[in-house]
């Protein structure tokens, strides 16, 4: 029973008590004016009655319920106090002379003729939360306890309402917290286990830590935290729960665990006590951290690789910060390549190193860079601190990392490459200048079959020793064969004919 009910209760019987006490002075008052007697006596006894109706009148007058007192053989209100104003909205000149059920806040409720009647005859009734309307037309939750008792022998009906608007509300409120807190441990996404704060008892244990370690609720329910495998001889030691007792909180940041079927877990554990109900409980935050450990390591693995292909690669590499410009790192080759040490770049922008001072990486091209995310030079001429010249491919662009951005300069020096291109096209010049001076034929020419002469490009017939000696570097000599010898020299010898004397044309 709470505090309410005994307050109640009590100043229900402190009513009655007063209310009878009245009533027996009133009655001895009474009895000495029907019988000679003291006088002092009888003032005495004036003087009690008195005193005792401004007590009951005190009480009811100032009590922080509504009472009402009825008559219980008609059940009409013969009092009322200033109270029942507060709660219903009635003033007692409202009620004296009605019958509970003639009043609207009490229609069709407890104050039925039947529950009238059932008051009659028990001498108590109560109501733990019973819904009652203002004369405003407000829902008034209310308590109502009616009971029965003897005035001059006379039944006389009480009956104390409480408003417990504002504490059901409250009681509501409680209700839904406990919901709410009940759906969070019930579908958080940590392991939640509750201990009891003197014993070390597990109390409670939510679904997600059931899950992560492979337990029944029912093997942890009732034990102390070091005597379940998973946390043996870890946070739930014995002297680290004194710990815990001592300073209300701690915290493993990454604690193993081991399930029940012995895989192991990496966790965050943290620790706390506070009250609940004036009481002392222990709760327990287990994290299951292991994805995060492996990518952890898979993500330190990743940064090795990368920082093992950054140190050793073949091509000069700068790293930029994305809104200073400001130069955050530079691999071996690049410093190689252009002489600076590592100091003279860290910390500046392209633009303040000599080697990048006259090409396009101005701030204007930084700024397109910027607004881009990549830019591309096929041949740029970079110069080292020693003043020697380099022909390097400068490729950059924009990417994040942690969400924040980063530029990545890949420079790849073309020295060489360059140097070669320049040879082989001096060679190619130097061939297509002697191919100038040659002239070749070829193709299909179209020749006479009787004159045997040939049509050039201009759409003439020309003497084939003209066409050749036109279209190319040769030359000839005439002589005359054998056949045309006997045919147009019959009368020489055979002899005679074999050889000739040529003449240039």
């Amino acid at each position: 029973m709470n505090n309410d009910g005994k307050m109640e209760r009590e100043l229900i019987a402190e009513l009655e008590s007063a209310y009878q006490k009245m009533h027996e002075m009133k009655a001895q008052l009474n009895d000495h004016g029907h019988r000679e007697g003291n006088e002092t006596e009888r003032r005495q006894t004036m003087s009690e009655v008195r005193d005792s109706e401004i007590r009951y009148r005190r009480l009811f007058e100032a009590a922080k319920d509504g009472i009402l007192i009825l008559d219980a053989d008609s059940g009409a209100i013969t009092d009322a106090n200033p109270y029942i104003r507060e709660i219903l909205g009635y003033s007692p000149k409202d009620l004296i002379g009605k019958r509970l059920w003639e009043i609207g806040a009490f229609f069709d409720v407890v104050a039925s003729k039947a529950a009238f009647e059932e008051l009659k005859r028990k001498e108590y009734i109560r109501y733990e939360n019973l819904p009652l309307q203002t004369k405003d037309g407000q829902l008034c939750e209310v308590e109502f306890i009616s009971n029965v008792y003897l005035i001059d022998l006379k039944k006389v009906i009480q009956c104390n309402i409480r408003n417990i608007t504002e504490r059901r509300r409250a009681e509501e409120a409680l209700h839904e917290s406990e919901e709410r807190y009940r759906r969070l441990f019930e579908t958080a996404q940590d392991g939640i286990l509750l201990l009891d704060v003197e014993s070390g008892a597990i109390t409670d244990a939510n679904p997600f830590l059931l899950e992560m370690l492979g337990y029944a609720k029912e093997d942890l329910i009732g034990k102390r935290i070091w005597e379940i495998r998973a946390f043996i001889n870890r946070a739930a030691s014995k002297s680290a729960f004194e710990e815990l007792q001592k300073n209300g909180y701690i915290r493993y940041e990454d604690l193993p665990l081991e399930t029940k079927d012995g895989q192991s877990r990496e966790v965050e554990f943290v620790s706390n006590v506070y009250l609940v109900g004036g009481k002392k409980v222990v709760q327990c935050n287990i994290r299951n951290i292991t994805d995060r450990k492996k990518a952890e390591g898979t993500m330190r693995e990743s940064e090795e690789r990368y920082r093992r292909l950054f140190e050793t690669a073949q091509d000069g590499i700068l790293l930029l910060d994305a809104e200073s410009s400001a130069i955050t790192d530079a691999n071996p080759f690049l410093i190689k390549m252009l002489g600076y040490a590592k100091n003279d770049l860290i910390g500046k922008r392209l633009w303040e190193i000599s080697a990048f001072k006259d090409w396009e990486a101005s701030k204007s091209a930084f700024e397109e860079l910027q607004h881009k995310g990549y830019i591309r030079y096929e041949d740029l001429p970079l110069e080292t601190k020693d003043g020697q010249k380099r022909q390097v491919e400068f490729v950059s662009n924009v990417y994040l990392v942690n969400g924040k951005k980063v530029i990545q300069c890949n420079i790849r020096d073309i020295t060489q490459r360059k140097w070669l291109e320049e040879d082989r096209q001096k060679l190619m010049d130097k061939l297509q200048e002697a191919l100038s001076h040659i002239k070749e034929l070829s193709g299909l020419l179209p020749i006479c079959s009787y004159c045997k002469k040939i049509r050039n490009d201009k759409g003439y017939w020309q003497v084939l020793e003209g066409y050749i000696i036109e279209h190319s570097d040769a030359t000839f000599t005439h002589g005359i064969c054998d056949d045309c010898a006997k045919v147009y020299f019959p009368d020489y010898g055979q002899a005679n004919h074999k050889k000739h004397t040529g003449t240039k044309l």
